[in-house]
C-alpha cells in the first residue's frame, strides 16, 4: 500500500537550511550605534565643537575643559548639538537628544534640559548625522561664582529592522556624564582673561611729619578683604603732581595674607614704629616700601591687580594742593567706603601720632598702660591706667641704685632701720638693725 504522505527529498532540506542560515546571519549583522557626539558653544569667537566620549573626529574633549571666565553682560551661547551614528543589517536609527544643565559648583544640580537632534544628512555606508541649531545664552542672569556645564546624549533606534524605534543607546560617560567649568567674575578680567578679585583695598594714605623728617613718614595702608595666597599680584603706583598715571611702581611681597589683615607699606619701618607708638601693633603685616612710595600729600594713588587699576585715591590728572583730598603732613583714611582726612599739617611738630590733633583712625584714642610718671614703667602715650605701674624700693632708684647713705656704713639709709615687728624700733619700710627694750622698758 502506497503511503499518501508527502515525501521531501534532500534538495528541500538543503534549501530550508540555506534560508535559515541567511536569516540568522542578517540578524547577527543587524546593529547600530554612535561614533561621534558634539556640543556646540559660542563665546563670541564663533561656534566651537566639543566632543563627548565618542570622538572618532579627534575633536576637543568637552569633559574637564575650562570654558573660561566671563563678566556681567557677556555671553556664552549653546548653539546646538550633534550625533553621528552608524547602522548595518536591518537596523534603524531614529534620532537623538542632547541633555544639558548649568549649576553653581558645590550646589545641588537641577534637572536636565533636553534638546532634540533631528535628521541632518547621510554620511555614506549607513552613517548618518543628527543635529540641532539653537541660541541659548547659558550665563544670562547668573551671579558671580564658579559654575558647571554638564551634558549627555541619547540616541534612539531599533536592532530588529522594519524601520522601528524605541530602543536607546546612551553617550553618558558610564552614567557620570560630561562636565566643563566656567566662572562669572564680579570685577572684570585681567589681561590673561582671569577674574580680578579686588581682594585688597586702599585704606589709608600717609604723609606724617615724623621727628626724623624726609620721606620717613610716608606709607600706604591697605586692608585684605579676603584671604590672598600671593600678595604680589597687587601693586601700588603714585601719580605725582597731577601728571597722570606712572603705572605700577611698588609690587607687594609674594606672601599670603588673611582676610581682615591690616597691611602697612612704609618707607621707614622704624620711624613708623616710633611714631605710631602704642598703635603700631594694630598692623598685622608691615612691609618695606621702595623709593617710589614718596607721595607728597597732593599726589593720587593707584592700586593695581595683575597690572589692572582696581582703585584710585584722588585724581591722577590733578595736583591735589588745595583740593578736598589733600593730605599734606597728614593722612587720608577710608571709613565705610568714604574717605576722611586728618587736616593739612596736623602732624607737624609732634613726636607721636598721640601728640597730634588728628589721631589716625585705626588707633584707639584710649591707650592702656601706666599713667603715673613716678613709676618705673611710666608710658607717656597711655591714656588709661591699667594698674601695671611698678615703683622702686624706698631708698633706691628704678635701676636698683642706692639713693643715700648718710652715715657711710655701706648700707642705704632706707635699710638702716628695723623690719622685725617685735622690735621697739620697727620700720615696715626698712630692714636694718633692730633694738629691744631694756629692763626699764626703754628702747
Amino acid at each position: 500500500m502506497k503511503s499518501n504522505m508527502n515525501h521531501r527529498g534532500p534538495s528541500f532540506y538543503s534549501f530550508s537550511f540555506l534560508i535559515t542560515a541567511i536569516l540568522s546571519a542578517s540578524s547577527l549583522l543587524a546593529d547600530w550605534g554612535v561614533y561621534q557626539s558634539y556640543v556646540i558653544l559660542d563665546s563670541g569667537n564663533g561656534s566651537q565643537y566639543f566632543a563627548g566620549g565618542m570622538n572618532a573626529d579627534n575633536a576637543t574633549n568637552f569633559d574637564g575643559f575650562d570654558l573660561g571666565s566671563f563678566v556681567s553682560g557677556s555671553s556664552m551661547s549653546l548653539r546646538g548639538g550633534e550625533l553621528k551614528t552608524w547602522k548595518n543589517g536591518g537596523s534603524n536609527v531614529c534620532g537623538g537628544t542632547l541633555n544639558y544643565r548649568v549649576y553653581e559648583s558645590g550646589s545641588e544640580p537641577g534637572e536636565f534640559t533636553p534638546l532634540a537632534l533631528s535628521y541632518d544628512s547621510e554620511l555614506g555606508g549607513g552613517n548618518q548625522k543628527w543635529s540641532s541649531s539653537v541660541d541659548v545664552d547659558l550665563i544670562l542672569g547668573l551671579e558671580a561664582g564658579d559654575y558647571v556645564f554638564e551634558v549627555w546624549w541619547q540616541a534612539e533606534g531599533n536592532w530588529n529592522g522594519g524601520g522601528g524605534c524605541g530602543e536607546y543607546q546612551y553617550e553618558s560617560n558610564g552614567g557620570s556624564n560630561y562636565s566643563a567649568s566656567f566662572s562669572i567674575c564680579p570685577f572684570g578680567l585681567d589681561g590673561n582673561g582671569q577674574c580680578l578679585t579686588h581682594a585688597i583695598e586702599l585704606k589709608g594714605i600717609i604723609d606724617f611729619t615724623v621727628p626724623n623728617g624726609g620721606n620717613n613718614g610716608k606709607a600706604i595702608h591697605v586692608t585684605a578683604l579676603e584671604d590672598v595666597a600671593d600678595l604680589s599680584v597687587f601693586e601700588i603706583g603714585v601719580a605725582n603732581n597731577g601728571n597722570g598715571t606712572d603705572g605700577a611702581e611698588y609690587p607687594f611681597d609674594a606672601i599670603s595674607v588673611s582676610a581682615g589683615d591690616e597691611i602697612l607699606v612704609a618707607r621707614s619701618i622704624s620711624d613708623m614704629d616710633d611714631y605710631f607708638a602704642g598703635c603700631y601693633d594694630e598692623f598685622d603685616v608691615v612691609l618695606q616700601a621702595n623709593g617710589n612710595i614718596g607721595q607728597n600729600g597732593d599726589d593720587a594713588i593707584e592700586l593695581f591687580e595683575s597690572s589692572v587699576v582696581i582703585e584710585t585715591f584722588g585724581d591722577i590728572d590733578v595736583d591735589g594742593s588745595g583740593e578736598d583730598w589733600e593730605y599734606t603732613d597728614s593722612w587720608a583714611y577710608k571709613i565705610d567706603g568714604a574717605w576722611t582726612y586728618g587736616g593739612v599739617n596736623c602732624t607737624d611738630n609732634t613726636a607721636t601720632i598721640f601728640d597730634s590733633d588728628c589721631l589716625y583712625p585705626l588707633c584707639s584714642s584710649a591707650v592702656s598702660g601706666c599713667t603715673n610718671n613716678a613709676a618705673c614703667n611710666y608710658d607717656a602715650t597711655a591714656t588709661e591706667d591699667n594698674g601695671s605701674c611698678t615703683f622702686p624700693t624706698t631708698g633706691y632708684d628704678c635701676s636698683g641704685n642706692c639713693l643715700a647713705d648718710s652715715d657711710g656704713d655701706g648700707v642705704c639709709d632706707g635699710d638702716d632701720n628695723c623690719s622685725d615687728t617685735t622690735a621697739c624700733n620697727y620700720d615696715d619700710s626698712s630692714n636694718g638693725s633692730c633694738q629691744t627694750n631694756d629692763a626699764c622698758g626703754v628702747c
